[in-house]
């Protein structure tokens, strides 16, 4: 029991969900210092980019957010299935970065 709760511990999507809160709330120095928290532990566990990106996306800070996805994409992260339906990702559905993931991920067509 002691085991899988240091797992779900460490996984990181609450930070995130706390991260994400408090930048879409205006507390964006708050939300800095989540971010901040969460790459702490990410030193030293395994934290999934995409929680990086989430934060980062409420901050409005498209281009690390992207650069973040980009790298749960090269880690094959699991996670990424759900980009099409998570509202974290509405602010970018309009980038054409986010059509170039989906794609690659296998939720959107392929281009003709």
């Amino acid at each position: 029991m002691r085991t899988v709760f240091r797992v779900l511990r460490d996984v990181g999507n609450e930070l995130a969900a706390v991260g994400y809160a408090q930048a879409i709330s205006g507390q964006g120095s708050e939300a800095r210092k989540t971010l901040e928290a969460l790459m702490a532990r990410s030193r030293d566990t395994y934290v999934q980019p995409v929680w990086i990106a989430v934060i980062e996306l409420g901050l409005g800070d498209k281009n690390q957010a992207f650069d973040w996805l980009e790298k749960a994409y090269s880690d094959r992260s699991a996670w990424l299935v759900n980009l099409k339906v998570d509202p974290f990702f509405d602010s970018v559905k309009t980038d054409p970065r986010y059509g170039d993931l989906l794609r690659r991920v296998g939720l959107a067509p392929a281009a003709k």
